[in-house]
Parts: structure tokens; sequence; C-alpha cells
């Protein structure tokens, strides 16, 4: 019973979500820089990839719940939508940047989730928690960053701007479907989220020619070539996001998304595997002799996160 009793835990699925998440950022920037140089196009293929999930979400489905509410359901959808337009900002500052920078700004959503989690949906955080989430959201963002050259990097970068606006978007969407999780098992809510991002991601060539252009031209020529990594990467994808619902209907919003704060270590790991194994794939390997002098920062991140867990 005791061990069975961890499948309860908002913990173990956010360390799923983000450790999935981890693997999705090695493969978006092989697939930004070798498949799709448009961001947009990669956003509305990925996006529109969801299609091959529904067959296996349908029969889990309780569409008797969505048109008993179809406000819930329309929520539901709406968060999808969001959190897919926010992926046209993250490929757009990703095209341009190192994934380790952009792994940091990520950070900035567990700021805006929380402020949203406290200010509007009354979620109670005491001081502890509050240093923790603190001591997290710090800690990853200077592990992630040339410290020497962090100045430069945030003023001068146009990713950064990019991705406040990505992590803004992306917050609001994972807070309307932290809210419906409550109302809709977690299949019916993810049914609803992918439907959005479905819906969103199938207008994009509709109103973006050049994104138009690049689709039918990848079609045509490099489909074949990238169809498995594009399916691999879907299925972490989709796999990643009902964790996340999962840990959502047990937990606190803001807790959770500063435990995925985590990402940037287990980042640090994978990237230095990928590159031993592709280093022609990437420009760095992620982990150079400065990690050795920012243990003490992975030390107060891990301690933090095991905090707020206990």
């Amino acid at each position: 019973m005791g061990f069975l009793a961890i499948f309860d835990s908002w913990f173990l699925f956010a360390i799923i979500a983000t450790s999935l998440w981890s693997l999705i950022q090695i493969i978006d920037k092989v697939l930004i820089g070798n498949a799709l140089k448009n961001p947009v196009a990669l956003v509305a293929v990925l996006g529109f990839l969801g299609v091959t999930v529904i067959p296996f979400l349908a029969p889990f489905t309780r569409f008797e719940a969505i048109l008993s509410a179809p406000m819930i359901g329309l929520q539901a959808f709406m968060g999808g939508a969001l959190v897919q337009a926010s992926y046209l900002y993250y490929f757009k500052a990703l095209k341009e940047n190192d994934s380790d920078f952009i792994g940091a700004l990520w950070q900035l959503v567990v700021i805006f989730t929380t402020l949203i989690g406290v200010i509007f949906l009354g979620e109670y955080i005491n001081i502890a928690q509050g240093i923790a989430i603190a001591i997290i959201v710090i800690s990853a963002f200077l592990l992630s960053l040339d410290v020497k050259n962090i100045r430069l990097t945030l003023f001068k970068s146009r990713g950064f701007t990019d991705m406040v606006i990505c992590c803004s978007i992306n917050a609001i969407g994972l807070v309307f479907i932290d809210q419906v999780v409550n109302s809709f098992d977690i299949w019916t809510s993810y049914f609803c989220w992918l439907c959005g991002q479905i819906i969103f991601s199938s207008l994009i060539p509709l109103f973006h020619q050049t994104a138009r252009r690049e689709l039918w031209d990848f079609s045509h020529h490099k489909l074949k070539a990238f169809l498995l990594s594009l399916l691999i990467l879907e299925f972490f994808e989709n796999t990643a996001l009902i964790a996340l619902q999962k840990a959502y209907s047990l937990g606190p919003i803001s807790l959770i998304q500063a435990t995925i704060s985590t990402q940037v270590i287990i980042l640090v790991v994978l990237s230095y595997i990928a590159h031993r194994v592709k280093p022609e794939l990437f420009t760095h390997s992620g982990f150079n002799k400065s990690y050795y002098y920012k243990t003490p920062l992975m030390l107060a991140l891990i301690s933090a996160v095991i905090y707020l867990q206990l």
C-alpha cells in the first residue's frame, strides 16, 4: 500500500513530465536546425500531428461530460490553443539561441503561474514554500546561463523578449487546464486540450504564407526522413502533458511548476549524452567545466524541490 501511494503523488508526475520535456527540448533543437527552418511551420506540423493521438484518446473520453458542461470543455480547448500559440515564440527563440539559454528563461513560467495561482486562484503558499520556489527559480536560471555573459545574453538577445511572451501565454494556458482537471477526468480534459492545439495549428497555414510554402516543401521532400522523429516527439509531448494534468489534479500549480524547474539538471545530463552520441548535431555539449563550480546551485535546487514535496 505504501509503495502504491507514490502514484498519488503530484511530485512523481511532475518529474515524469519534466524528464520528457528535457528529451523534447533536445529533439526540438535538432528539428529546428535540420528539418523545418521556419518555427511557425514546425508548430503547425507538431500541433496537427495530435490527430494521431485522437483514436487512442477517444475511448477514454467522457463526451457526455463535455456536453453537460460545454464551458469547462471550452476552457480546456482554450488552454490547449494558448499553449500551442506560446510555442510560436518558443521555437522562434530556440532558432536564434542556445537551448541552455532558452531553458533558463522557461523559469519565467514558474513565476507567472505562481503569481496567477496566489492572486487569482487563492492558492496558499507559506513563507518557507515561497523561499523554496525562489531558490529553485534563481538556481535553475543561473545553472542555465554563463554568468559572465548574463548581462549581454539577457539584454541583447531577441530571444529574451520572445520567451517573456511565450512564458506568459503558456502560463495562462496551463492555469486554464489546471482548473479543468478538477471538473473532468484527465482523459476528457486532455481531449479538449488536444482539440484546441490541433485546431490552432491547422489554422496557421491559412494565415501564414511562408509557413505554408515550407510545409508544402517539407511534405514532399523531408517528411519521410523526419516522420519518425516527429512521431516520437509527439508521443513524448502528449505523455508529458498527460502526466502534467495528473499532477495538477493532485497538487497546487505553483509547486508543480517549481518542481518542473529541475529540467535544467536533467537537460544538462541528456545534452551531454546526446553530444557524445551525435556530436555533429550540437554546437556544444551542454556540459562544461563551469558546471563543476555550479554544484552548490544544483544542490540548492534539488534540496528546495525535495522540501516542496515533503
